[in-house]
């Protein structure tokens, strides 16, 4: 994976599409495996089987790639949490469909989400990141990355949470 220093390191770098593909299923990877520190599992095993036998993420993951701005560091968040389209589907911890990690590695930030029950969600509004899952088919340039201020970590990872808002109950 030659093309992950010159990301921590925000060097100019061509990320062509197999570069993108590659990058893509380690944050899967990465993402799967913090999962495994938690009490609880979000991510079905057909998405860790997906993973093993494709080597890239399953389709109703996205990933974006932002270019860190601040202090030194290396963080992750993860989170779990239910979506659904309807106030009548049960809640608590064991119906979780959804997830979120955002990592920062060196100058580096990758946000990643996976919903098996919101499998077309499309972005944030107020912040701009790069998608590389699923890959667009264009080449990206490293240098040209979008920026993530360290103080804007937060609210990117917890701005499906914050801006979501709940149906009323009729």
């Amino acid at each position: 994976m030659a093309d992950i220093p010159p990301l921590l390191r925000g060097e100019p770098h061509l990320l062509n599409v197999s570069s993108q593909r590659a990058i893509a299923a380690f944050l899967c990877l990465v993402s799967m495996r913090i999962e495994c520190t938690s009490e609880a599992r979000t991510i079905p095993s057909s998405d860790h089987n997906w993973l093993q036998v494709h080597s890239e993420p399953p389709t109703h993951w996205k990933i974006w790639l932002a270019r860190y701005k601040g202090s030194a560091r290396m963080d992750h968040r993860y989170t779990r949490m239910h979506t659904s389209s309807s106030p009548n589907v049960p809640t608590s911890i064991k119906y979780c469909n959804t997830q979120v990690t955002t990592l920062v590695v060196g100058h580096l930030c990758a946000h990643l989400f996976s919903s098996i029950d919101w499998p077309d969600f499309g972005g944030y509004d107020g912040i701009e990141l790069r998608q590389i899952w699923p890959v667009n088919h264009l080449d990206i340039q490293v240098a040209l990355l979008p920026i993530v201020r360290e103080d804007l970590v937060p609210w990117l990872h917890e701005a499906i949470g914050r801006e979501s808002r709940q149906i009323p109950n009729s």
